[in-house]
């Protein structure tokens, strides 16, 4: 078997998410390694983002209101780099959350998802009544209890490029010359093969009720970024 999604040498609370590629005669390198080809299809490539609030007034409401931007990590400081839209649920759950400022998010890159905007300059736009929709944008997954920091901003490039890359399961296969029938896949067959939609489907995000969201993206992708 070229892969088993299920490893039980590795005790992982997500199970594992894709494989990396390693040479066996290069030297152990610190840091990234630029040898290693870490590949993962993309509902399943993700990044690690910290949570951060922004308050304003939103129409005749007489207090604050909450939007959310995800920061990457620059130089070890928390570094803004855009929006996200949760559901309507999530939207709740981290609007109510005490710890949402310290929060680490594992989310995954949706061309699909309706991400919605606003100006970032908080002295130009005082209210959230001017937003936009931008389509494709990240999607939360889930809480990374175990770590503090996010992503550094070279990672979430790299990622972002990988996703742009679009490589699935059976290129790859078919790259290093290993025959294998779409139905030994599992959850690396492309979403099509399976017949189903990508993290269990459309979500109703919290947005202007005229729009509207359709189920996860892209293919898969490749990186040469280790996590």
């Amino acid at each position: 078997m070229l892969y088993a999604f299920t490893d039980p040498l590795r005790a992982l609370s997500h199970g594992n998410d894709g494989i990396i590629f390693t040479p066996m005669k290069d030297p152990y390198r610190p840091y990234t390694c630029p040898a290693l080809l870490k590949w993962k299809p993309a509902n399943m490539n993700s990044i690690d983002f910290k949570l951060m609030t922004k308050w304003r007034r939103e129409g005749d409401k007489k207090t604050a209101q909450p939007r959310f931007v995800l920061c990457c990590s620059a130089n070890g400081m928390p570094e803004p780099y855009g929006w996200i839209t949760f559901s309507d649920e999530d939207f709740a759950r981290f609007s109510e959350d005490p710890k949402k400022d310290s929060r680490i998010l594992e989310c995954v890159y949706d061309p699909n998802w309706q991400t919605i905007e606003y100006n970032p300059d908080d002295m130009r736009e005082r209210t959230w009544d001017n937003p936009r929709v931008a389509q494709g944008g990240w999607r939360f997954e889930r809480i990374r209890d175990d770590k503090k920091t996010a992503n550094d901003k070279r990672v979430v490039s790299s990622v972002e490029q990988s996703v742009r890359d679009g490589v699935t399961a059976p290129e790859l296969l078919s790259a290093l010359g290993v025959p294998a029938a779409l139905s030994s896949l599992g959850a690396f067959a492309p979403q099509a093969e399976r017949g189903e939609a990508q993290h269990g489907g459309p979500q109703a995000a919290h947005q202007p009720p005229s729009s509207s969201t359709g189920p996860a993206g892209p293919a898969a992708s490749t990186s040469s970024e280790a996590e």
